[in-house]
């Protein structure tokens, strides 16, 4: 550990250009990063100073923040060591992470002290997003990374475990299970313009995820499957899914479209799915606006009529537990299922094997026709047994020999 340091009086210009020295002396040191910190303090003699610097050092040498060290510490500095730390990891959230940071800069202030924020002023913060209509996922992501933020600079000693605020992450709310009906994607695929058509197609037949599928490129499409590499893709791990049937005439539609723009163009175009050569990117909007012409969704106008926003009930996920849906209504093995979409739990899996009201009863009236049989099938038995018993048969003749025990006579048929 660095012990240098010394004390300084600092030289400055007044108004006139005269150099003056300050008053009070300045301490120079090294803090446990190893970065070269100054300090103005009230001393007023070397010697004072002196013992202001010893006293830092001492802290440093023992492995503790220095005071006047981690109260200069803004929330900017904890959020910039989250992102230095999300890099190394190769972290795939940090876009998520930077949306979360934009709602708590224009709250807290960049350069706000990170000492200062305290639980009322956090619990201010939670009323302030609630009042925006924040969803408790989104305000559990930003009070996460709050809290990642103050844990990860006590951890590397930049401020003291105790300078964070305690934190408490409403609850997690409920799953979505939303999914979408052969006869709702569709009416949804009819009103989407037609770059996106083929696009919400795969999405739905393939249940892969909107990011997987608007990355795919020629490339990918290897003979009779579609492929995802080892390292792409939520959980990372390779995928393919087979082109039969209806996605093979989609990837198939979509591979003569693509040779035309690119006779018309004079460049390839590497993305299956793609606008005029170019990647697809959000289609948000699109979606909301296909949903709320086909009834899946509404308008939110003000006073005067002018349109304030689109809100639509489905999401493109949803595609995917249709998927899933559909999978197990035809009888998929689940494995096999899991395997085609990317689950890599059954718990996840089930989540998303979504079963409606309609689904549920006709389950239940199997069911119980099953029950019915069986009880059926048992009386027939039953009562197949009892006639068999009652049927007559060969009388047995028995004696008691001389010694007490039973033989059986000649001609007599043993039991």
């Amino acid at each position: 550990m660095r012990r240098s340091g010394s004390v300084f009086r600092p030289v400055y210009k007044d108004r006139h250009g005269h150099l003056k020295k300050a008053r009070t002396f300045w301490v120079q040191y090294h803090n446990l990063s190893g970065r070269r910190v100054r300090e103005a303090t009230e001393a007023k003699t070397a010697k004072e100073a002196e013992k202001i610097l010893r006293e830092r050092q001492e802290r440093v040498a023992a492995g503790k923040p220095v005071q006047a060290s981690f109260e200069a510490v803004t929330l900017a500095d904890l959020y910039k060591m989250v992102v230095n730390d999300y890099a190394e990891k190769k972290r795939r959230s940090a876009k998520r992470v930077a949306q979360a940071w934009a709602h708590l800069k224009d709250f807290f202030g960049e350069e706000t002290k990170a000492v200062t924020i305290t639980e009322v002023r956090v619990d201010q913060y939670k009323a302030h997003r609630r009042s925006e209509q924040a969803t408790t996922g989104t305000l559990r992501i930003e009070l996460a990374l709050v809290r990642r933020m103050y844990r990860l600079a006590a951890k590397k000693k930049v401020i003291p475990f105790d300078a964070a605020p305690s934190i408490t992450l409403p609850a997690a709310p409920e799953a979505r299970s939303g999914f979408m009906t052969d006869s709702e994607i569709d009416a949804l695929v009819d009103v989407m313009p037609g770059y996106l058509k083929p696009a919400v197609k795969a999405l739905a037949l393939t249940g892969w995820r909107t990011s997987e599928i608007l990355s795919r490129e020629w490339r990918h499409v290897s003979g009779d499957w579609l492929i995802l590499d080892p390292g792409e893709g939520k959980t990372r791990q390779a995928r393919q899914f087979p082109l039969v049937g209806e996605i093979r005439e989609v990837i198939k539609a979509q591979r003569e479209y693509t040779d035309a723009i690119e006779r018309s163009a004079g460049k390839v175009i590497p993305y299956v799915f793609h606008h005029n050569g170019k990647r697809i990117g959000s289609f948000r909007k699109t979606w909301m606006t296909a949903c709320v012409q086909i009834g899946l969704g509404h308008e939110v106008r003000d006073k005067d009529g002018r349109l304030v926003e689109k809100i639509a009930t489905r999401t493109p996920h949803d595609l995917r537990r249709s998927a899933a849906r559909r999978l197990v209504l035809a009888g998929v093995a689940q494995k096999a299922a899991m395997d085609l979409m990317g689950h890599k739990t059954a718990s996840i899996f089930n989540r998303y094997a979504i079963t409606d009201s309609e689904v549920a009863l006709d389950a239940v009236r199997k069911l119980t026709a099953y029950r019915i049989e069986q009880k059926a099938r048992a009386e027939r038995e039953a009562d197949q047994k009892g006639t068999v018993s009652t049927m007559p048969r060969k009388t047995q003749s028995k004696t008691r020999s001389k010694t007490g025990t039973l033989t059986k006579e000649r001609g007599a048929v043993g039991c």
